[in-house]
């Protein structure tokens, strides 16, 4: 038995993709499981040669191919999901059978109808189990719990599923019980919630500060528009008594934080980090930090987990995160510790940064208690598991 990997996602190392992946392939070799990656064409040299990868996906599963307000979604799933189905033909030339397990670790509605294109292009005695892993709520339409155009994508493209592979031979999972919940009625479909697929590095001691200086309060991963970078600058020129380290990694972040004014750019208090990371530069930065900041946008994420608060978590970070979402719910039920904004304003942001340093140092002992547990119950180790024991696989 063998595990194909299918992360048309992975490019480069910075983001998640990358380690996770790495995580995957360790501890399937602590199993003598073997796996083969199939990573996006344009994926580095050196991201290729650490998993053995065949570069060879055209798409990411993020991309929209067509941007026409009608026929885009449609034209969009029907292209790229055909692509991703070829790109199965490198598995099936490399022996792809039966008795192996192709997992997906982001799957949108692209690739749930590539992997039944594909597995319709296969004799039924050939084709393998699946394992379709979900993040994304983008059946959802933007800023609301409302079903969006992409929902009835989701749908026929698991009813294509259906035709093609029996129920004993596949497993649908998400990362948070809301998510499931929602998914499991846009598919018609059981959606299971799993462990974060996650590889952390080994538990790293914080980085001692000089005495008596001031916490330092950090932003850090991969931008996109729903981590609400725009409020940041903002709130750095309201708290010159803190310091800050900022990790901008795209040219939109740039440009705000430079139209911020030339005050921002002379301020003393504030570290910036430029270009893409990759992950021990990242979780370097992450140890020196006192608390992490999450300036999310609650109403573009309303069912997403995140992988830079599960990290935070595993390393005992306290956290500000915003309300109603997968990471205060974390937070209530006591799997890590930190203090929630409500209202998306600097404001909101600054009372909550507040509370969170005014209880610092109970913040912190409830972080380094809560992590051992989470890194040992959200990872990825603890997500193979499971999973091999679904299908029966747990001795292989």
């Amino acid at each position: 038995m063998r595990i194909w990997v299918l992360e048309n996602g992975l490019r480069d190392k910075a983001g998640h993709h990358f380690n996770n992946s790495l995580g995957l392939q360790q501890a399937c070799a602590a199993r003598g499981i073997e796996t083969r990656f199939l990573v996006h064409r344009a994926a580095w040299p050196d991201v290729v040669q650490a998993l053995q990868a065949r570069a060879v996906f055209a798409f990411t599963p993020y991309e929209e191919v067509c941007d026409d307000p009608l026929a885009g979604p449609l034209e969009s799933l029907m292209v790229q999901a055909r692509a991703f189905a070829e790109a199965w033909s490198i598995a099936l030339e490399q022996g792809l059978s039966a008795d192996d397990l192709v997992w997906v670790p982001t799957t949108l509605q692209h690739e749930l109808l590539g992997c039944s294109l594909a597995l319709s292009s296969m004799q039924p005695a050939r084709r393998p189990r699946l394992l379709l892993n979900f993040g994304v709520e983008n059946f959802l339409a933007p800023g609301t719990l409302v079903l969006g155009p992409h929902a009835g994508l989701y749908r026929f493209a698991m009813r294509e599923l259906q035709r093609v592979q029996p129920p004993e031979r596949r497993l649908l999972t998400v990362n948070g019980a809301r998510m499931a919940l929602h998914l499991s009625g846009v598919l018609a479909h059981p959606v299971q919630e799993y462990p974060m697929p996650k590889h952390y590095p080994p538990p790293q001691p914080a980085t001692p500060g000089t005495a008596n200086a001031a916490p330092l309060v950090a932003v850090l991963g991969h931008w996109r528009v729903e981590k609400g970078f725009a409020l940041v600058p903002s709130l750095v020129l309201r708290h010159p008594q803190l310091r800050f380290l900022i990790h901008i990694s795209t040219e939109t972040q740039r440009r705000q934080w430079q139209a911020a004014g030339p005050a921002l750019q002379a301020a003393a208090h504030a570290e910036v980090v430029l270009g893409a990371l990759d992950a021990q530069a990242y979780h370097a930065l992450m140890a020196r930090a006192d608390i992490l900041l999450l300036p999310y946008d609650a109403a573009l994420l309303p069912l997403r987990t995140s992988g830079v608060f599960s990290e935070a978590v595993a390393a005992a970070k306290v956290l500000v995160v915003p309300a109603g979402t997968w990471m205060e719910e974390h937070l209530a039920q006591g799997h890590g510790a930190g203090v929630a904004f409500g209202q998306r304003s600097p404001a909101a942001l600054s009372e909550a940064l507040q509370a969170a340093l005014q209880r610092l140092p109970q913040l912190r002992a409830h972080a380094q208690a809560a992590a051992p547990q989470w890194r040992a119950t959200q990872c990825i180790e603890a997500y193979l598991e499971r999973a091999l024991r679904h299908f029966n696989l747990a001795s292989a």
